[in-house]
């Protein structure tokens, strides 16, 4: 898909402690691609930014329009806003064939606005 980076929102998807063994209900922040991926197939769902790239995407304050997740839990609805550089650095980016397993709920949309 032309005009976006996809990144796993690491910081921004909660989970049930209980549920998925996850610490305090995040996700590590040193997750890796191969570790993602691994999820992915497992079904686990994570929330994504699907950062919209080229000038006429960045805003004065240093940030980058994006589609986000509106809620924290996984596979959220999604909405345009923006997203700070340094937030970005907490998420790890990811190649979309990934992000569309992690969360298919933003590929619905995207998928809907390109065709």
């Amino acid at each position: 898909m032309n005009g976006f980076r996809f990144y796993a929102d690491l910081p921004g998807t909660e989970y049930d402690p209980e549920d998925s063994g996850f610490p305090r209900g995040r996700l590590p922040k040193r997750m890796t691609v191969e570790r993602l991926a691994v999820l992915a197939e497992a079904g686990i769902k994570v929330n994504c930014i699907a950062l919209l790239i080229g000038d006429a995407h960045r805003c004065h304050n240093y940030a980058q329009e994006a589609l986000v997740a509106t809620f924290g839990h996984p596979d959220s609805d999604t909405s345009l806003g923006s997203v700070d550089r340094e937030y970005l650095r907490k998420c790890k980016r990811v190649p979309e064939k990934i992000a569309r397993r992690l969360h298919p709920c933003l590929f619905t949309r995207l998928d809907a606005a390109e065709g």
